[in-house]
């Protein structure tokens, strides 16, 4: 069974940013040094993102923590691995749906209908060719060369390309 959540990440504090105090409440989670405490004093970290909406995060020395705006999934695929991954979804119902399909396709995985193979075949046979092509010139960048040639050259990239288009 899998679960969504949103990720927490830690970022540099930005330039314009409004630093408050708030009070909550301990969680049972939190280690106190003195078990009478029952309210935290954290620092919130508040700025205005570059499209112009407000952030707020909790701060962490020199750094912020803040959630993702999108959900992940975290589940058990067909070969018995925990798998995160990223929805893409701000909307916590959508991400939910994608979840029941990747742990439908893990369960046809283990019962032996399909293998994880042919789940990879199908993933990629739904991309355009182009976005294949795409991904071998990214790969053929990435490449070292042979002998003194570090990398190989973009004029090969290119070739390499415009050959596989036509």
């Amino acid at each position: 069974m899998g679960f969504l959540f949103k990720q927490k990440v830690t970022r540099k504090l930005p330039v314009n940013v409004e630093i408050k105090e708030r009070r909550r409440k301990a969680t049972t989670q939190e280690p106190l040094l003195d078990p009478s405490q029952i309210t935290i004093i954290e620092k919130i970290a508040r700025w205005k993102d570059r499209s112009g909406r407000f952030t707020e995060g909790v701060v962490i020395g020199e750094r912020v923590r803040v959630s993702a705006d999108t959900y992940s999934a975290r589940f058990r695929d067909g070969d018995d691995i925990v798998r995160t991954i990223a929805t893409g979804c701000r909307d916590k119902s959508e991400a939910a749906s994608i979840l029941a399909n990747l742990e439908r396709e893990a369960e046809k995985v283990r019962a032996g209908v399909l293998t994880s193979s042919g789940l990879a075949t199908a993933a990629a046979s739904k991309k355009p060719l182009s976005q294949h092509i795409e991904d071998y010139a990214k790969h053929l960048r990435n490449q070292r060369g042979k002998g003194k040639r570090i990398r190989i050259s973009e004029l090969h990239v290119g070739n390499v390309s415009r050959c596989v288009s036509r």
